[in-house]
């Protein structure tokens, strides 16, 4: 049996309006249609495997004129209070095994992203090959996983035994990699220790502020972590250096600087030069610490991670969360607080014109954020693989709305409420 916190999923929104209310059957319905199929993985033959994941879910904000995004893969113009699509997501993952040491998987993704409609995408694609005992190396498109198995922003969090908090989703700016992955397992007893590195490039779109799609292309990153398990507690620690490649651009042709203020407005030969010159300097360290334990019905885990960077727009940047669940039969009510700050721009980083870095600073403020994030939910376990979670989250920021809607709003009063219904599954 898999540890608890590789189990479940992710975090939402407010006051229960009348469709939520209507709609809640549906989702428990389809969860009873779903039990079924959710008690295996599906064989095709000796060496084919066929399995799923997957996330069914509503979210409601009470800010009406806050516009929802889960994540920077999506647009945030595309869901404002009451939101279908943004959480709703399906993984198909296929494995073939010729011989124990030797295997190769392929996973797809159908989502609500930057083409706002679903789409899907290849989201891994990997041979794995364990060469000695305890070594294991992986090679070819490898899901990113950071911060304390928080997120790989594509694939969802039916994995994790509860939603992590909002803070983390616009955090990882990627969902893999293209590369090779090494990892070595120690074992003494029921401990384990776990030393895993990484490197390669990254290819990843993601949607800023402004509308534009914005092109990682092959943009660096590697990195490691280390994890010790003793008994039924785990500890980790992370590192991953992300370099954004000199060559990376923007999709479309709008004016990066719409929101400059006044006449401060670049050309685009001016924007040509400020992207390929800040890229230069866009070096981003991220590093990270946790702990997951089990103490009887109690299900508890920390986690807390900072970026430090050179780039306007990451630096000073830290947050961090604590979880506490109660395991009663099949239901899980849970607590979490979790907290974000980040500076946000305060100089640039590179010579500039006046009115050129006045209007980098002016677009860029909504990055300064100081936020609290208390979430009230429950789990109730259908079967195995199949949960049902109800979450409440109220979020203050001092700064700027909170980091699931990057937009100022005139009214925004510093708080706001979330409420979400989501059911995961994985068969």
């Amino acid at each position: 049996m898999m540890p608890f916190w590789t189990h479940t999923r992710e975090n939402k929104p407010t006051r229960l309006p009348i469709n939520i209310t209507l709609l809640a059957p549906l989702l428990v319905l389809f969860g009873v249609l779903l039990v079924p199929c959710s008690q295996a993985e599906v064989r095709l033959g000796e060496k084919w495997v066929l399995s799923a994941q997957g996330t069914l879910g509503m979210v409601y904000n009470d800010d009406g004129d806050a516009r929802f995004y889960r994540d920077m893969s999506q647009r945030k113009s595309d869901f404002s209070q009451l939101s279908y699509q943004a959480d709703t997501r399906l993984g198909l993952h296929l494995s073939y095994r010729p011989t124990p040491a030797l295997s190769a998987e392929i996973q797809t993704l159908t989502y609500y992203g930057l083409s706002n409609r679903f789409q899907s995408k290849l989201f891994s694609a990997l041979i794995r090959w364990h060469f000695a005992e305890s070594w294991k190396l992986r090679a070819g498109m490898i899901p990113l996983e950071t911060f304390y198995n928080s997120d790989s922003i594509h694939a969802g969090f039916s994995y994790l035994w509860a939603r992590p908090a909002t803070e983390m989703y616009n955090y990882n700016i990627a969902s893999g990699y293209r590369g090779l992955s090494l990892e070595k397992r120690f074992l003494n007893g029921l401990n384990q220790t776990q030393i895993h590195a990484f490197g390669g490039y990254l290819g990843d779109a993601v949607s800023l502020d402004s509308g534009e799609d914005y092109d990682s292309h092959h943009s660096k990153i590697y990195g490691g972590s280390l994890k010790y398990t003793l008994g039924f507690t785990q500890f980790s620690l992370g590192y991953t250096h992300f370099e954004i490649d000199e060559h990376t651009t923007l999709k479309t042709d709008n004016n990066l600087f719409i929101n400059a203020p006044g006449d401060a407005t670049p050309t685009r030969e001016q924007i040509a030069f400020l992207v390929t010159t800040l890229a230069e300097d866009y070096k981003i360290d991220y590093a990270y610490a946790g702990v997951a334990t089990g103490l009887g019905r109690w299900r508890i885990d920390a986690a807390a991670g900072t970026i430090r960077s050179g780039y306007l727009t990451a630096d000073g940047s830290y947050n961090g969360y604590i979880s506490v669940g109660y395991r009663k039969q099949n239901w899980t009510p849970y607590i979490r607080l979790s907290y974000a700050h980040n500076d946000g721009p305060t100089r640039t980083a590179i010579e500039l014109p006046e009115f050129v870095a006045q209007a980098i600073l002016f677009g860029a403020r909504p990055a300064r954020a100081n936020q609290t994030n208390l979430a009230l939910g429950a789990r109730f376990d259908l079967a195995d693989q199949l949960a049902v979670k109800l979450q409440y989250n109220y979020v203050r920021n001092t700064e700027n709305p909170t980091y699931l809607w990057r937009n100022e709003t005139s009214d925004w009063d510093g708080k706001n409420q979330l409420l979400s219904l989501v059911m995961d599954f994985t068969f």
